[in-house]
């Protein structure tokens, strides 16, 4: 009997030693392989500071492409890049938020040129036309974005578009039509073209009537822009013929199955009769 619990006493500690021996292995090879990882690691963390502080990647040259109305200087200045900045540890996110303040700059991106040469690219936005809201004016770009107020500095010649804002509201409607007629008259080749175009008025009974700068009042509606201006050119040959004199004509395009025009002469001195003319094509 004593014999028989002596041997399984020493079974059990044949077992418990021939186990202690591989949980003793098995926690040397975690403890090696933890520290394998630890010293990988700071390596690592060593050779990614050293790669970019290494002088080789300071900036030493920042390049800017696509300026027309901003400068590059002023795009520069927006970036707040440095020489002394690492090429690799820029925060894009934080400059592309800085240039993009500029109104004017409607994208930009990040371009790196190894070792030491920064690429900033820029769209701007492009003003078809200036927009009037009460007493102020606005620029406004191709997709109808009024994205900055004219200011004293700003060089443009660019039609205006006025009666869009019914009580301090813009009218939606109106405004995809002005955009409409916008991209019409954008690729117009014939009378009148965009830069003879000097006010675009909104009305919600009329739609859209075209001012030029030579005294035509052109009563568009709501669609059918292009339509209606290619019928004008006979119109205008008809007025050069008839020896109706200066003065302000105004043409009604409305109606696809006639034109009206009406002569109205600039206000003369007492006495002189206001002459008004009206015929139908």
């Amino acid at each position: 009997m004593k014999r028989a619990f002596r041997r399984k006493l020493e079974a059990r500690k044949y077992r418990l030693k021939r186990r202690g021996r591989t949980i003793f292995l098995d926690m040397t090879r975690s403890i090696l392989l933890v520290c394998a990882v630890m010293v990988i690691g700071v390596l690592l963390i060593f050779v990614y500071n050293f790669t970019i502080s290494a002088p080789c990647f300071h900036i030493r040259e920042t390049v800017v492409r696509g300026c027309r109305e901003v400068t590059e200087k002023e795009v520069l200045r927006l970036s707040s890049v440095t020489s002394s900045q690492s090429l690799l540890a820029l925060n894009e996110e934080a400059i592309l938020r800085r240039i993009t303040a500029n109104p004017w700059i409607k994208t930009a991106t990040i371009g790196r040129e190894l070792p030491d040469r920064l690429v900033l690219q820029i769209v701007e936005r492009s003003a078809v036309a200036v927009i009037r809201q009460d007493a102020n004016l606005y620029l406004m770009d191709r997709e109808g974005v009024i994205f900055k107020k004219l200011g004293k500095n700003d060089e443009i010649d660019l039609p205006v578009l006025t009666g869009l804002y019914i009580q301090g509201k813009l009218n939606e409607s109106l405004l995809k039509s002005a955009l409409r007629l916008l991209g019409d008259l954008a690729v117009s080749k014939s009378y009148p073209t965009l830069e003879r175009i000097s006010e675009i008025q909104g009305n919600e009974v009329l739609g859209l009537s075209v001012f030029t700068d030579n005294g035509l009042c052109l009563v568009l509606g709501f669609d059918g822009y292009g339509d209606k201006l290619q019928r004008l050119s006979p119109i205008l040959e008809d007025l050069e013929r008839r020896p109706l004199g200066g003065g302000f004509f105004r043409i009604d395009l409305r109606n696809p199955l006639k034109v009206t025009v009406s002569r109205r002469n600039i206000p003369a001195p007492a006495g002189t009769a206001n002459l008004r003319k009206e015929y139908k094509l």
